[in-house]
């Protein structure tokens, strides 16, 4: 602890901890060592302090500077005793840091209105990594906002004036409370009231109140909030998003409600923007160098490092979609303002063909992820409007606006509330997530990949179906994903009998793993390599020389010719960004400043995969990009226009509309399938093109 220069009279020592005495010589001690502390570790802040003085009257002091100069005793005292170190205790004769402060940099200000931001605290915890023993002490809280309101006046002191006599009485309110504190009894007339607040004469101070919350990848038993109050200069300081990774540095009490409950509180001393992308890379350093040193350094890091205890074969579509997660961690980032970096992707197939192995693992190799299983919950995808105790009817972030600037993986896309795959067409596309709810409008930013997995509904995938058939996903949704693999669980012995060996492999090194404590996880280090080689991949901004934007126009073009006039079109321009993309990432996931043909290889081998699982017109076998874009084929396109020229023929020669069975023979005779033309029927029924005058008759709306 600090004293002053002068002792107290009658404080000639201060009683430890143990109870007996501690002299002042070591007092002075302490005084002095604090005086050398900041001197020497903090002049620069001292400087910054006097400058700013007495407009702004807060100064940042680092935790970790003070126990390496001041040693652990105080420091310890520090974090359990934070006022008392800081305010010190008068009756005592003991001065605390803000007195020392005062005096070396000669202010005209009290030392009690001296803020310390702290930094650098060692104690750091999770949101709820707490007991209710442990309030009343300082300590770092790391976590992910979940809300911020504006920042608002409060009273520190109030001024109230009698009623009766007019004197008036300052009380000094509670941070930790709600409700207005008043006077006991008038100090003129010694009444109890009635007292008016004098606005005037009361002193006000910005408040702000940040709700936080567990960060996801730390939140497989549940998420849990802190409220946090932030007070004077430091309110409103904080600039991030809505779920932002910060380190709030604070003093832990709790809510003063009134009632036996006392929910936690966090005063904030400090506010600090956690480094999410903040990987250690110098474990991994040899293997980086080695693998870099490849001729193909993303198949072998396809095949060692990614769940490599799945059977995956060269040209596999396993393989090709771990790959596609590779290069979509390794999105480059959004260009020009405007230019989308983002690689969207969607997996969908036969159940066990492991996606959603794949999946998961992309949520822990890519920071500041987001994983939805079976359904959105809470907010859903986008956002929504909710009404709580915090700040009442609020607009909040769903889980694409918290995952910004990384990966939102939706596992099962196909059970998504419908409102919520509808509301995920914009942010895929603009990457942002404009919303008006509760008389409120908001923007949030939305830059974030998208990897979805979804089940066909009949259980296995049908090769010979549109895949829009068999997923229940608006069609236009799929047009939005730069690369759609489908996953079949085919059978082939051979295969059966390398994957059966390799499961069989895995269970068997994990449990010689469980024998040997000492061994380490290879699913663990395999992380830790992917998060440093994708942390080292996210530096590179390669470039695109005009040979290699060359080779993706050339393969645009010629994809175009692929069909007459009337033909389908193989591609969209929507396809040459994905490429463009694609190709950059490859550069990227290579470690590499150039996009050479090889990256644009990569993109050109992964598109023609993605048309290809989804792109093809089961009726005719052709490629036909719109089975993507618009859901419909081009066979599909003829059926419907030959159904309209049928039904108005038809209705031109029956009273009361174009017979049903007449139709559907008249379609078949020119070659249509009966089940595809009552399909189609049935399609135009719905979308109300086609209407029933009576029963079993056709017409036209």
């Amino acid at each position: 602890m600090v004293t002053s220069d002068e002792t107290t009279p009658g404080a000639e020592a201060e009683l430890t901890d143990s109870g007996t005495e501690r002299p002042n010589e070591e007092l002075h001690r302490i005084d002095q060592t604090i005086r050398r502390w900041l001197q020497e570790a903090h002049s620069g802040e001292m400087n910054a302090f006097t400058r700013r003085c007495p407009e702004e009257t807060w100064i940042q002091l680092s935790a970790a500077t003070l126990k390496a100069q001041c040693g652990s005793d105080l420091y310890d005292d520090l974090l359990q005793n934070t006022r008392t170190i800081e305010d010190g205790n008068a009756s005592q004769g003991i001065c605390g840091i803000k007195t020392v402060l005062a005096r070396l940099t000669d202010i005209s200000i009290q030392p009690q209105d001296i803020t310390i931001r702290w930094v650098d605290i060692g104690d750091q915890r999770l949101v709820g990594e707490y007991q209710a023993a442990e309030t009343e002490r300082l300590l770092a809280i790391e976590a992910q906002v979940d809300q911020a309101t504006g920042v608002n006046p409060v009273v520190s002191t109030a001024v109230f004036e009698c009623q009766r006599c007019g004197a008036t009485t300052a009380v000094p309110q509670s941070e930790t409370s709600d409700d207005l504190r008043g006077p006991h009894e008038c100090a003129g007339c010694e009444r109890q009231g009635p007292f008016g607040l004098n606005k005037k004469k009361s002193e006000f101070v910005n408040y702000q109140q940040l709700r936080l919350q567990t960060p996801p990848e730390y939140a497989q038993d549940g998420v849990e909030n802190l409220t946090v109050a932030v007070t004077g200069a430091l309110a409103g300081e904080y600039s991030g998003a809505i779920g932002e990774r910060v380190v709030i540095n604070g003093f832990l009490t709790t809510k003063d409600t009134g009632d036996w409950q006392r929910p936690f509180l966090l005063q904030a001393r400090s506010v600090e923007m956690a480094d999410e992308t903040s990987v250690e890379i110098a474990p991994y350093s040899e293997e980086i160098d080695r693998i870099e040193q490849l001729d193909d350094p993303l198949g072998e890091i396809v095949n060692s490092k990614m769940v490599p205890n799945m059977y995956a074969p060269e040209g596999s579509k396993l393989q090709m979609l771990k790959l596609a997660v590779l290069l979509q961690a390794c999105s480059p980032p959004r260009l020009n303002n405007k230019e989308r970096g983002d690689i969207h992707l969607f997996a969908c197939g036969d159940p066990s063909t492991g996606k959603t192995a794949v999946a998961e693992l992309a949520a822990e190799i890519v920071p500041r992820s987001e994983f939805v299983s079976t359904r959105a919950t809470g907010v859903g995808l986008t956002a929504a409007a909710e009404n709580d105790d915090l700040t009442g009817w609020t607009i909040k972030a769903g889980a694409i606006v918290r995952a910004n600037n990384g990966l939102l993986v939706i596992d099962e896309l196909d059970k998504i509330n419908d409102n919520d795959i509808d509301d995920l067409h914009t942010p895929l596309e603009s990457q942002r997530v404009d919303v008006a709810l509760a008389g409120q409008n908001a923007t949030f930013p939305a830059e974030t990949s998208v990897l979805a997995t979804a089940n066909p509904k009949y259980g296995r995938f049908d090769p010979y179906e549109k895949i829009a058939e068999q997923i229940e996903l608006p069609a236009s949704l799929f047009a939005r994903f730069d690369l759609i693999l489908t996953m079949t669980d085919d059978v082939d012995e051979d295969r059966d009998s390398k994957l059966a060996t390799s499961i069989t492999d895995s269970y068997q090194a994990a449990l010689e793993e469980e024998r040997d404590s000492q061994a380490q996880n290879p699913e663990t280090e395999n992380v830790g390599f992917l998060r440093a080689w994708i942390a080292e991949a996210q530096t590179y901004i390669p470039r695109l020389p005009d040979e290699a934007k060359a080779k993706i126009d050339e393969f645009y073009v010629d994809l175009r010719q692929g069909g007459d006039n009337d033909g389908p079109i193989p591609v969209t321009g929507r396809k040459v960004e994905g490429m463009t993309r694609l190709a950059i990432a490859s550069a990227r996931a290579r470690h590499a400043d150039v996009v050479t043909n090889k990256d644009v290889d990569l993109a050109i081998e992964l598109v023609e995969r993605s048309l290809r699982d989804a792109g093809i017109d089961p009726e005719s076998g052709e490629l036909d990009a719109d089975v993507i874009e618009t859901g419909n084929s081009k066979s599909q396109r003829e059926r419907m226009r030959k159904l309209e020229s049928v039904i108005n023929e038809l209705d031109s020669e029956y009273a009361g509309g174009a017979p049903y069975d007449k139709v559907v023979d008249k379609m078949v005779a020119d070659g249509a399938e009966e089940q595809n033309v009552e399909a189609a029927i049935k399609k135009k029924l719905k979308d109300g093109s086609v209407y029933e005058p009576q029963a079993d008759r056709l017409r036209h709306t």
